[in-house]
C-alpha cells in the first residue's frame, strides 16, 4: 500500500516500507480496506508519508534519515524491524510466518487480524502491545 497524495512522483514504489508508512499516518482514517475522513485531515496525513518513506524508492523518508531521528530515537530501527516482519510474512520466509505475524499483532481483547493491512493497523493503534 502506498498513499502518494495530491502530487505523486512520477515513479512510485510499493512495499513493506510504505505501506508501514502509509498505515502510520493515516491509521484513524482506516476503515476496513478504506481510507475515509475529510479532504483537510486526509491531505495532512498524505503530506507526512514522506517523512517516513521515500514514495519513489521506498527506502526511508527525509525525517527519518535527519540526523535527530536516525541516531537519537528508535524511530529508524522500529521502522525496519516492522518492514522486516512484514516482508518476512510477505516473503514467506517460513511457512509459518503469516501466522506469527497475525497472531502477534493481535489487539488485546480483539480478534487477530486476517491479513498484513489489517496486522500492521492493529500494531500502530496498540503499539504497546
Amino acid at each position: 500500500m502506498t498513499v502518494v497524495g495530491s502530487k505523486a512522483p512520477a515513479k512510485v514504489t510499493i512495499n513493506e516500507m510504505t505501506t508501514i508508512a502509509s498505515v502510520v499516518t493515516h491509521n484513524q482514517y482506516i476503515v476496513g480496506n478504506a481510507i475515509k475522513g475529510s479532504p483537510l485531515a486526509l491531505r495532512i496525513a498524505a503530506g507526512n508519508v514522506p517523512n517516513f518513506v521515500d514514495l519513489e524508492t521506498g527506502g526511508y523518508g527525509a525525517t527519518i534519515l535527519d540526523a535527530l531521528n536516525s541516531a537519537q530515537t528508535p524511530t529508524m530501527a522500529n521502522f525496519a524491524t516492522l518492514s522486516s516482519i512484514v516482508a518476512g510474512c510477505v516473503k514467506r520466509v517460513t511457512p509459518d510466518a503469516c501466522n506469527r505475524l497475525l497472531a502477534a499483532s493481535t489487539p488485546p481483547g480483539g480478534g487477530a487480524p486476517t491479513d498484513t493491512l489489517a496486522a500492521v493497523e492493529s500494531i500502530a493503534r496498540n503499539p504497546g502491545h
